[in-house]
């Protein structure tokens, strides 16, 4: 590596123990800006907000007795209930997702050791 490439992988942000919240509230150093300039990012944004917008704008039309017309309509609390996962299906995906995640991490850390 050149020193202008090298110059772009180290962190400039020197770590205070004491001040706990402007750590976390820092992204200078970390991979935030990078994420945030790709068009990609901004694009599947775009999309959430879109579909989020459509589905909490969804309302069913409800008659006099506030019993929905059209009994195929789903309000957004309704249609999340359908899901037909429940929360103790994704056990196995957590307990992966954070062997991998402790895996990476120690990874990470032993190479700037």
């Amino acid at each position: 590596l050149s020193g202008d490439q090298l110059s772009k992988l180290v962190i400039r942000q020197q770590y205070d123990a004491t001040a706990i919240l402007s750590n976390l509230m820092n992204i200078s150093g970390t991979a935030l800006p990078g994420v945030f300039q790709t068009p990609m990012f901004w694009l599947m944004w775009l999309i959430h907000v879109i579909f989020f917008c459509i589905v909490r704008g969804a309302k069913c039309e409800r008659g006099d007795d506030l019993l929905k017309v059209d009994p195929k309509c789903f309000d957004a609390k309704e249609s999340f209930n359908m899901v037909p996962l429940a929360f103790g299906d994704l056990g196995v995906l957590n307990t992966l997702t954070g062997f991998f995640i402790v895996f990476y991490s120690g990874n990470c850390f032993t190479r700037y050791t």
